[in-house]
């Protein structure tokens, strides 16, 4: 009778020992659990997973978006390097330019002093007594014959 009780609830197993089915039951449950409990986790990493490479790709656009306005401006800036330059070129010039004005202003204001004086001596001299023969408006015949 013992060996058909035991019979009804056991089963072999690979060394030929019984087993108890109350007790592969039990096992076969918790194997199910710690089953179920996996693929909760493996669902969970799996989300995470999606979150973390839409944030990489999220991440990579604004790299990208970064680096245009980056490129933008680092070529506004040799734009506006060349710009100064050639600014700088120009100022020196009208420098240049404005220096070389500035000595013919002087050489023509001293020209202009100069021929005042001229005028002015000139000037002197027709309407001194003393400064020689006196002028007449009608003009010299004498020469004419």
């Amino acid at each position: 009778d013992a060996d058909a009780d035991a019979d009804a609830g056991a089963a072999p197993d690979a060394e030929g020992d019984m087993v108890v089915m109350s007790e592969v039951t039990r096992q076969l449950l918790v194997e199910r659990s710690n089953y179920e409990k996996l693929m909760v986790q493996m669902l969970e990493l799996t989300n995470d997973l999606n979150l973390k490479e839409d944030e990489t790709s999220r991440l990579k656009r604004e790299l990208e978006d970064v680096t245009a306005v980056v490129e933008r401006h680092k070529a506004g800036e040799e734009e506006r390097a060349m710009t100064n330059m050639q600014m700088g070129m120009k100022m020196s010039q009208v420098l240049m330019d404005k220096e070389e004005l500035r000595e013919k202003l002087e050489k023509l204001q001293r020209e202009l002093v100069d021929l005042r004086a001229e005028v002015a001596v000139s000037r002197q001299g027709r309407l001194s007594p003393n400064s020689g023969p006196r002028r007449s408006s009608q003009p010299d015949l004498s020469r004419a014959l």
